[in-house]
């Protein structure tokens, strides 16, 4: 075999190997891109700021500032995760939200747990219904409004290269008798999705 041909053989052959390894290089580097990108669950400090931020925001609402010298007498659903990425369930969302409502002057919650562990005071629901069961027996508990939202993670586009990481927590007061709703109050947290140091603070 000349010295040319042997050439082209080894030139062939290193063209095969770059061949194979560049898809995995390219997989390895899209399936960083996609981890990179993806939504990371909240810390608990987190997800009790944000608890913090939506209810401050609720009593803030103008509805309850006209009315300072009497509570009002409101019961609290339920309150939906509805993204896995939030890193909480249903009834711990309700509870860090009862928690947060419930050392407020303007607001008395007729559906809390009577047996409390008051050393932890940690408050508890009576129960954890829809809004539809938590109207029946919020009327039956004597209260005049009632209380559901939900909380949401999703990713969306600042621009063509960034995204960010955006939890929205949403609640709502309605009359509990017409089902009207009385006021919105929303809260949305966001971190850009490039920064992984900002993940690894939140984790």
């Amino acid at each position: 075999m000349s010295v040319r041909t042997q050439i082209v053989v080894i030139l062939v052959a290193l063209g095969l190997v770059l061949g194979s390894v560049s898809p995995t290089y390219a997989w390895k580097s899209k399936k960083a891109d996609a981890w990179a990108n993806q939504i990371k669950p909240l810390s608990s400090g987190h997800r009790k700021k944000i608890v913090s931020q939506i209810t401050t925001k609720l009593i803030d609402h103008a509805f309850f500032a006209k009315n300072e010298e009497l509570a009002h007498r409101v019961c609290i659903a339920r309150l939906e995760v509805l993204s896995p990425e939030v890193g909480m369930t249903d009834v711990e969302f309700t509870d860090l939200v009862t928690n947060a409502l419930i050392v407020k002057d303007y607001i008395m919650i007729t559906n809390i747990e009577i047996t409390l562990d008051m050393q932890k005071n940690d408050f508890k629901l009576m129960h954890y219904g829809d809004p539809l069961e938590t109207r029946k027996k919020g009327v039956l508990a004597g209260a005049d409004y009632y209380i559901m939202g939900s909380v949401r993670a999703y990713m969306e586009q600042i621009d063509e290269k960034k995204q960010q990481q955006v939890y929205k927590a949403e609640l709502q007061v309605h009359n509990i008798r017409t089902n009207d709703l009385v006021f919105t109050t929303t809260y949305e947290y966001k971190r850009k999705g490039k920064n992984k140091s900002k993940f690894r603070k939140d984790r």
